[in-house]
C-alpha cells in the first residue's frame, strides 16, 4: 500500500528542480534505500503545468500533485496518459524504463 509522504518527498522534488540529483533512482529520504524514482507529465506543450510524481519502490512512500515542470522535461511517449493517476502503480510497473529515459533526458540537458 502506498503512503502519501508530501512533505518529506519534496526534498527530492527541490533536489530535481535545482538539478542538484544526481542519476535515479535517488536515496529516498523516508527509508534510505535508493529506490526514488520521479516522472513528469506536461499536459501541453504551451504550458509549463503538469502532473508530477516522486515514489520510492522500497517503503512506497510517494507524492503526486500538479507542478511546474521543469524546462528541460519531455513526456515520454512509451508512459501512456490514459494509465497515469494519482498512486504510481503503472509507473512502478515501467521505472525502469522511466529511470533511464529520466538519465539520458537529463544528461541530453
Amino acid at each position: 500500500m502506498w503512503n502519501d509522504r508530501d512533505d518529506t518527498l519534496e526534498q527530492v522534488f527541490d533536489r530535481i528542480m535545482d538539478k542538484k540529483a544526481g542519476d535515479v533512482p535517488l536515496i529516498c529520504p523516508v527509508c534510505g534505500r535508493k529506490q526514488v524514482h520521479f516522472y513528469f507529465h506536461k499536459w501541453n506543450e504551451k504550458s509549463p503545468k503538469g502532473g508530477m510524481w516522486i515514489w520510492c519502490s522500497g517503503c512506497k512512500s510517494f507524492s503526486h500533485g500538479t507542478v511546474q515542470v521543469p524546462e528541460w522535461w519531455e513526456n515520454c511517449n512509451e508512459i501512456s496518459l490514459n494509465k497515469l493517476n494519482s498512486l504510481p502503480d503503472y509507473l512502478e510497473d515501467h521505472k525502469e524504463k522511466i529511470d533511464h529515459y529520466v538519465n539520458e533526458l537529463r544528461k541530453k540537458n
